[in-house]
């Protein structure tokens, strides 16, 4: 299951959705397991409250995501501290790699690094293309040891 981004829709009315993977079905051009679209949940806050009553309701209507292996989300702290974890004891607290990308890249530009130092820290964490050759970075990880 992920949570998506949260928009603001008018102001002070925000909207969160939800998407979830079958890891039964496998797309065969892209390798991938298919997203498909989950509840969404309007709501007037964005507090730790808020996401907790976001978890706890997804729970209540469908018990069995209480055994969901995996929570990605964005960079919202508030998400996690909104105690969606907690609720699926069971899952693994997953950032979403898109958004930490964004946010390193940016981090690297504020600190000054050239283009040539920015492209090959990058790499290394988050992997690389050249032509048909792909590279695999440290958020590719299997594992700790990899």
């Amino acid at each position: 299951m992920q949570v998506d981004t949260t928009f603001e829709l008018v102001h002070g009315l925000w909207l969160t959705d939800t998407t979830f993977s079958r890891e039964a079905l496998i797309n065969h051009r892209s390798g991938k397991h298919p997203e498909f679209p989950g509840p969404s949940f309007r709501h007037f806050k964005k507090d730790r409250e808020t996401y907790c009553r976001l978890a706890g309701e997804l729970a209540i209507a469908k018990p069995e995501l209480l055994k969901i292996k995996k929570v990605g989300h964005n960079l919202n702290k508030v998400v996690v501290k909104g105690k969606v974890t907690n609720i699926f004891e069971g899952a693994q607290n997953l950032w979403c790699t898109q958004h930490m990308k964004e946010r390193d890249a940016q981090k690297l530009r504020v600190m000054g690094c050239n283009e040539r130092t920015q492209r090959r820290i990058m790499a290394d964490i988050y992997g690389c293309q050249e032509q048909v050759l792909l590279e695999n970075g440290l958020a590719n990880a299997e594992d700790f040891a990899d």
